[in-house]
């Protein structure tokens, strides 16, 4: 009697396994921003994109969300397909590289400047039933050289999705990066040729914020 009430138990355990509900699936997600107008110039300064930085609130794999500006929670499946820091790294590097204005570089390979910066925010929020998409990204243009930085600036915004959607949020991050990388493209590509050409800087413009900050 023992040994058929064991084994009523064990087929009761399979059944329970088997009919379950699945684990939801994962979602995985990038920043993407539009390409640039690609126009190949003729002098093109070699820049190397470093690596971001990221506040430890983003630092992690997961999509973060926010129901108000004093709460950050973090989506269960939904991820980036690698961290932030190396995510926002390399849509610069695309981007800056689909322009044709620069020659782009490898590390340990001779630079006329290097970009490094730090994801600031990175965020799905939710305010009066509107779904945005929130970006800061702070970034210094440094001449390896002398360490001098030649060029500092800070990319903030937010952007509404176009439907209530985690791919459209997503998206709407990526329109803020790429606006924000076209109104700086003609600074990066002026202070980047000037370091090319040796041409000497004052360092940062004064009212301009350092990365972190």
């Amino acid at each position: 009697m023992r040994r058929v009430a064991a084994a009523l138990a064990v087929l009761a355990l399979v059944a329970a396994s088997g009919c379950g509900p699945r684990p939801r699936p994962r979602r995985f997600f990038a920043l993407s921003p539009e390409a640039p107008e690609r126009v190949v110039a003729e002098e093109r300064p070699r820049i190397r994109v470093a690596p971001f930085e990221c506040s430890d609130e983003y630092a992690g794999p997961v999509l973060r969300y926010s129901l108000s500006d004093v709460e950050l929670r973090s989506y269960r499946y939904n991820r980036w397909v690698v961290r932030p820091g190396i995510m926002v790294a390399e849509a610069f590097r695309r981007y800056l590289a689909q322009s044709g204005r620069f020659v782009m570089v490898a590390p340990g390979e001779p630079a006329d400047v290097v970009l490094v910066g730090r994801v600031e925010v990175l965020e799905h929020a939710v305010r009066d039933g509107r779904w945005l998409g929130r970006l800061t990204v702070s970034f210094d243009l440094q001449r390896p050289r002398d360490g001098r930085v030649v060029l500092r600036h800070r990319i903030d915004g937010e952007q509404e999705a176009e439907e209530q959607e985690l791919g459209a949020v997503v998206t709407a991050m990526s329109q803020v990066l790429g606006e924000g990388l076209d109104e700086v493209l003609d600074e990066l590509i002026d202070a980047a040729s000037r370091a090319h050409i040796g041409v000497p800087v004052d360092g940062p413009p004064p009212s301009a914020s350092p990365p972190g900050e």
